[in-house]
């Protein structure tokens, strides 16, 4: 556990520089909005910007693992590093997923601030179901997406780099990374299209009200969301769970075994 603790606090000062411009980017993003909004005096475009943030966290945590992975290498600090290849990896995720949160507690903030501020009553809209339960579904959509997304992260740079010393596809990592990854999207979509797949992620499905959100201004309006209504199945996040667990042991043996940092 202290040597865990460890690689946290590592992690943290490692990326502290990659936390801040991410608080930049949002500084900006909240400065431009605002720019906007004064320029075409629309009250509500600062608080679409900001709802844009909130969505695109979803590659925060995947980004960052990324920039954290490419220092690792730079830097060749796992050389001689005791821990096995889950554990720091494990840390990565963990130190990446608490900037995460603090990144989107701030942009939920700062969200609200704008909503309560706004000129315009009917700016922000729910179309059926609880404004509150609305908004924890979708954050913790996002964060379980980014997390998914940040574990094949992992794993496609565990593939990159253990690919460097194999005879002529070690020339071609990146054409052969991109092959993999075409026939990776293809038996995905024909395993998703079997009948007996459909049949699976069925059993144990809740139905969930409307999920959408709409923004009005005086000239036009428009929604952004899933459907009116959507289907949640427990047996498939049991299924991307259990994929996400693969996925990630499977980074850490090529970590392990196969990448020369």
């Amino acid at each position: 556990m202290q040597a865990f603790k460890g690689l946290i606090i590592k992690e943290q000062k490692l990326m502290m520089n990659t936390f801040l411009s991410g608080i930049g980017l949002l500084i900006l993003a909240v400065i431009g909005g605002f720019g906007l909004t004064r320029y075409f005096n629309e009250p509500n475009i600062l608080a679409a910007v900001i709802f844009g943030v909130v969505f695109a966290h979803v590659f925060y945590l995947p980004l960052y693992v990324l920039m954290s992975l490419n220092i690792e290498a730079k830097t060749q600090t796992w050389l001689h590093n005791p821990n096995s290849g889950s554990l720091l990896f494990l840390a990565k995720l963990l130190s990446g997923l608490m900037s995460f949160c603090a990144s989107m507690l701030i942009s939920i903030g700062i969200l609200s601030i704008v909503i309560n501020q706004s000129q315009v009553m009917d700016f922000f809209q729910m179309f059926g179901g609880s404004l509150v339960f609305n908004l924890i579904l979708m954050l913790a959509g996002i964060t379980c997406l980014a997390v998914h997304l940040s574990i094949w992260v992992l794993f496609y740079w565990g593939l990159f780099h253990s690919l460097k010393n194999v005879p002529v596809i070690g020339k071609i990592r990146w054409l052969f990374l991109i092959a993999f990854w075409i026939v990776q999207m293809m038996v995905g979509n024909y395993f998703t299209q079997l009948g007996i797949y459909q049949s699976i992620i069925e059993f144990g499905t809740i139905e969930v009200q409307s999920k959408w959100f709409q923004f009005n201004t005086d000239q036009s309006s428009f929604a952004v969301g899933l459907s009116d209504t959507a289907q949640l199945s427990i047996t498939s996040g049991i299924i991307y769970l259990g994929l996400s667990a693969l996925v990630f042991f499977l980074a850490s043996w090529l970590l392990e075994k196969k990448v020369e940092v």
